[in-house]
């Protein structure tokens, strides 16, 4: 895509908009000398100069101005589209169906790091020089010489399984000159990730899909991972013939490539699949995955994000029966009991009648500490014989949940003062995200010791240091604290 995008749009009754986007903004200069005036989200449609629809789609307008000169009126804004697309037609959003979404990775060594499809042969064998001197179009290979081959073995396929979000596949997308020259040879590659839908979907429904597994990567890889070049395949043709300039999700940002991050899983295993299915049938976990997706991809740690990474829990789905506590029946009649006589002594305070029988309905209820618990648990078994084995993961929960009350609602313990809250908040959320990454893998069939461990620069992977460090010293401040 060249630097400069030119187009004629049609607003209102205006036909002869003129536009210019400059590459790196998502806002059209657009100019007329007739009136016109954007509606606010509205879908935009134009032809750029070389005759290729353009859709601009859930539109703004800034800085709308009209300057009059003699007869002559010029009226001007910025145009900003939360979707804009290139391709054969118009796109509306509300009509037309969409088969496939494709994304090229980039970044890709952040969390392909096992593919094996590509390589040299330092020395080959005699066999392998005598069958490339029969090849037609090579010059002679002499042992002797110690020749060198670049190679790409064909295999096209990365992983391939059929998830709830549809087909979904990572496949090689190389490309080599037809002759090698003074500078040698090259055999350049890039990754895309394509899923085809199980049936046609619109468009804001296959870009919530493509948004929720690229989240999914990103967070497996650690670090780093982005995605770019987006294209859509409509209902019924062949190609993939709608480019996305930009859209309002975000897809990761480029960092620095020096920066190291190992992926948690090896997506290029035989088990993958099968933790890339299970993730996407549990469907009614969206909502708490974005929530701790807000939390992982955080690059600072806040009180706010303590919060957020405490009350991922509560929000974690669960049926209303698998929320009460098991409690025995004289426990739930006494309840009971305290209820009706809150009622009968209370009936003239209203408010206070409310606010009491609310707080009773607790003593039923499982707490922000039993439902962290549960996470935990899932985990424990797979910690025997691990570091993080001797760590008091309770202990570290219960302060966890008094330094996210003290932000929440003010309340003191007085074995962990406000100033330690803030010096601990940061064990606290590498906790929190650590039972919620490893629980939520674990079920979907994730082995942690499936996957060789080379180095700890995943952020997970990272937090048991931290944890492990963490817990000492909570363990000694607290001690102090309550003598």
């Amino acid at each position: 895509m060249k630097n400069v995008i030119n187009a004629n749009f049609v607003i209102g009754v205006n036909k002869s908009v003129s536009g210019t986007l400059e590459l790196g903004s998502n806002n059209f200069k657009c100019w007329s000398t007739d009136y016109f005036h954007v509606q606010s989200h509205s879908d935009i449609y134009g032809t750029t100069h070389k005759g290729q629809p353009i859709s601009l789609l859930n539109c703004l307008s800034f800085k709308e101005t009209q300057h009059f000169g003699g007869k002559t009126r010029n009226c001007s804004c910025d145009l900003f589209s939360h979707t804009m697309l290139l391709g054969d037609k118009h796109i509306k959003p509300d009509e037309d169906l969409f088969d496939s979404i494709s994304l090229v990775v980039k970044n890709p060594l952040k969390l392909f790091q096992d593919v094996k499809s590509f390589g040299y042969i330092q020395f080959p064998k005699e066999g392998l020089i005598e069958a490339l001197n029969e090849e037609e179009f090579t010059p002679h290979f002499d042992i002797n010489k110690r020749p060198s081959i670049a190679y790409f073995n064909g295999d096209f396929e990365v992983f391939s399984q059929n998830t709830k979000l549809g087909k979904i596949t990572a496949s090689h997308c190389y490309s080599s000159g037809i002759w090698g020259n003074a500078e040698g040879v090259q055999l350049k590659n890039k990754i895309l990730i394509t899923i085809d839908f199980n049936n046609p979907i619109k468009i804001e429904e296959a870009f919530d899909r493509a948004n929720l597994l690229t989240l999914f990567l990103r967070f497996i890889s650690g670090h780093g991972l982005f995605f770019s070049d987006i294209e859509l395949k409509m209902s019924g043709e062949e190609h993939f013939n709608y480019k996305v300039h930009h859209d309002y999700r975000n897809w990761g940002e480029e960092v620095d490539e020096t920066y190291h991050s190992d992926p948690l899983i090896n997506v290029c295993s035989d088990s993958f699949g099968t933790i890339l299915k299970n993730w996407f049938d549990k469907e009614d976990r969206k909502n708490v995955r974005h929530c701790f997706y807000n939390t992982f991809f955080s690059n600072t740690y806040s009180s706010d994000r303590l919060i957020s990474s405490a009350n991922m829990f509560d929000i974690f789905p669960n049926s209303p029966e698998n929320l009460k506590k098991e409690l025995s029946e004289e426990a739930v009649a006494q309840i009971e009991s305290l209820k009706l006589q809150i009622k009968s002594d209370f009936k003239t305070f209203p408010d206070l009648k409310s606010s009491l029988l609310q707080s009773v309905s607790f003593l039923s209820r499982k707490s922000l500490k039993d439902r962290i618990l549960e996470r935990f648990e899932i985990i424990e078994p797979k910690l025997v014989g691990h570091t993080l084995s001797s760590v008091n993961f309770k202990f570290i929960i219960k302060y966890g949940i008094k330094c996210r009350n003290y932000f929440v609602h003010g309340s003191i313990d007085k074995a962990l003062p406000p100033d330690q809250c803030f010096k601990f908040q940061s064990l606290f959320i590498n906790t929190f995200e650590y039972i919620y990454a490893y629980s939520e893998l674990i079920e979907c069939g994730w082995n942690p010791s499936d996957d060789t461990v080379m180095t700890n620069y995943h952020r997970i992977r990272s937090n048991e240091r931290e944890i492990e460090f963490g817990d000492k010293q909570l363990t000694e401040i607290v001690a102090g604290n309550i003598k």
